[in-house]
């Protein structure tokens, strides 16, 4: 055979074998993290306001408690400084 077949084969090989090890990786970081529960609160630091909201887009100053389809209420949290970081990403991207 020849030199060229062989060391293209073991290259196919190697991908495989990586490809095959990344899979099973993120699987198993993926299976190991679905037994975990979810947290239940959003720390912001300073810059946080209660509730959780859906609607991005809300005034800050809608604050309480909701209730949802099934009849329990929840407080929702919601950070008060994107409205900043917002446009400065956006200058830096030259979006505006």
């Amino acid at each position: 055979m020849d030199r060229r077949l062989i060391v293209g084969k073991w290259k196919a090989i190697v991908m495989w074998l990586f490809c095959t090890l990344s899979i099973m990786t993120a699987t198993f970081v993926s299976a190991s993290l679905a037994g975990e529960k979810r947290m239940k609160e959003i720390d912001f630091e300073e810059e946080l306001v209660e509730g959780m909201n859906k609607r991005n887009l809300d005034s800050l100053s809608y604050l309480g408690e909701k209730e949802d389809d099934r009849k329990k209420k929840h407080l929702y949290r919601k950070r008060s400084g994107f409205r900043g970081e917002t446009k400065e990403l956006l200058r830096e991207m030259r979006y505006q």
